[in-house]
């Protein structure tokens, strides 16, 4: 390993259609390339460098594990990263770049230690949040976010504000004691919105114990844990779980180890331990078992990882790809342009499904004519219920800043199409059978926002002029959700719906490893 410091009549409807038509085809103009972006390894040195300028001597006060003389020397640096050398990771085609924030002052170190050896880690940037305090700008460029607690954070709130803020925008996190044991626990919205799996709340320590039930021996956060040894501290909480969150496995005394959530933005993990070892510290949890494995399993499960089946936005629930062969039709709010035309697709979740992420295809112009995006398109996405085959009241909405992706071809109006990824604030609940309208809206003036269309199906979407009535059209417009549900099939390792050669390549990456 090498280390360093770093710092989105017929007659009458085509005459209600061409108010805006214009939209549709634009003005002829020059192509202008988005700036290029940073690389990934730059922002996170830009991310470690923010943090490393705002730090400050950690605070002192109680130590979670009560042993308050034990210090690490502070040498002005609260944020590092070690980065694995090439040869030693993408173990399984995952790999992956994650942060440990951790308000420990005494073995943050060893946590970064363990997780950094598995090779399914790129790179571990530690950041101790008992001298600095991270944003959700300087946790974007992290795949997962390990947090935990030994000590005070320098500001509770924000930092729960940052954490929830970080889901929010689909990051996967991983939390551990003694995020959730009062008063070590990490508060703002994580606490008061509850992004918490197991409960904030009271522990327990000092009566030795391990791994007890797994309840889902299927589940990749316990791939390869066979042991786990809490030691002679064996630090457990005594709470309860979410309503929404699933017990994956328990301590041999019965208190929650491992609880997962998919109805948020992003994956959600508690892992009901203490994270540094007995390697730092001689009554925590035993090195020789598994309790690094399943931390970084967790964090790979919370990434989203592809490599072993697991993908950003989950699985697909409902899927209607874009067909470049047709024409896209403008979608925009009326604050964006007066008298904007929108636009409107249905679908139906049979079996139900949380939808966290939807994916639009569509094009648009600024302007002066010029067919490129900005950095950020801001969205402004409804989702209504059904009325008698045309969108009726909302039951969903929010606005949302965008970054597109240039798919490498243009539509049947000589416009590239972009994919847009809209990372939904909170996550929609849609009922299983009943029929719902998705109504993605521009909102980013000068910029006029065109959703590529599918096909010319009988399977009606529907549009309005300002806020007029909604009209039937006979097409389908191109979009996707993402999220998860209860219908998975035997052998859909990777929940796409599908049983196929990416459930294989699954199979073979964990087979030999054994489950409880």
């Amino acid at each position: 390993m090498r280390y360093r410091a770093m710092l989105g009549g017929m007659a009458a409807l085509v005459a209600a259609m061409a108010v805006s038509a214009f939209g549709q085809h634009g003005v002829a103009g020059a192509e202008v390339e988005p700036a290029s972006a940073l690389t990934k390894a730059e922002r996170i040195a830009q991310a470690v460098a923010e943090l490393n300028a705002q730090a400050v001597e950690p605070i002192g006060g109680e130590r979670f594990t009560g042993r308050a003389t034990l210090r690490e020397p502070w040498d002005g640096v609260a944020a590092r990263t070690v980065w694995n050398d090439a040869a030693e990771r993408g173990i399984g085609g995952c790999s992956i770049d994650v942060a440990v924030v951790g308000a420990d002052n005494s073995y943050l170190a060893d946590v970064v230690a363990k997780i950094s050896a598995d090779p399914r880690m790129n790179s571990v940037t530690s950041i101790n949040s008992s001298a600095t305090t991270p944003t959700v700008a300087t946790l974007r460029p992290f795949d997962a976010v390990f947090a935990y607690t030994n000590t005070q954070v320098l500001d509770p709130v924000a930092l729960g504000d940052a954490l929830a803020g970080y889901v929010d925008n689909g990051g996967g996190l991983v939390m551990a004691l003694a995020a959730m044991a009062v008063p070590f626990h990490i508060q703002g919205r994580l606490l008061s919105d509850d992004y918490y799996c197991i409960e904030a709340g009271a522990y327990t320590s000092y009566t030795p114990s391990m791994l007890g039930t797994v309840h889902v021996p299927g589940s990749l956060v316990m791939q390869g844990v066979t042991t786990f040894n809490g030691g002679a501290a064996s630090y457990r909480p005594l709470t309860s779980l979410h309503p929404r969150a699933t017990r994956v496995a328990s301590w041999s005394t019965g208190e929650p180890l491992v609880a997962t959530r998919v109805d948020l933005a992003g994956r959600r993990v508690d892992l009901g331990m203490f994270p540094p070892s007995s390697d730092a510290f001689a009554d925590a949890w035993t090195s020789s078992t598994d309790g690094a494995r399943l931390m970084a399993n967790a964090l790979v499960y919370a990434s989203g990882c592809p490599g072993v089946g697991l993908f950003g936005c989950g699985s697909s629930l409902y899927r209607q790809g874009p067909n470049v062969d047709e024409s896209s039709w403008n979608s925009n709010t009326p604050a964006n342009i007066q008298n904007a035309q929108a636009w409107a697709d249905d679908f139906t979740l049979p079996g139900g499904g949380y939808v966290h992420q939807i994916a639009l295809w569509g094009t648009w112009f600024g302007s002066h004519g010029l067919y490129h995006p900005p950095i950020a398109q801001r969205f402004v996405v409804n989702i209504h219920r059904d009325a008698g085959g045309v969108p009726g009241p909302i039951v969903y909405t929010a606005t949302v800043n965008v970054e597109p992706e240039w798919i490498g071809d243009h539509n049947a109006d000589a416009n590239r199409v972009y994919r847009f990824e809209i990372k939904l604030p909170t996550t929609f609940e849609a009922a299983p059978g009943q029929r719902y309208w998705l109504s993605p809206l521009g909102d980013d003036n000068p910029f006029t926002w065109s959703w590529q269309q599918r096909d010319s199906a009988a399977n009606a979407s529907a549009f309005r002029n300002g806020g007029g009535a909604w009209n039937s059209w006979p097409s389908n417009m191109a979009f996707e959700l993402c999220g998860f549900c209860d219908c998975l099939c035997p052998g859909d390792a990777d929940w796409d719906g599908d049983v196929d050669l990416d459930d294989l390549q699954i199979l073979l990456f964990w087979f030999g490893s054994f489950c409880l």
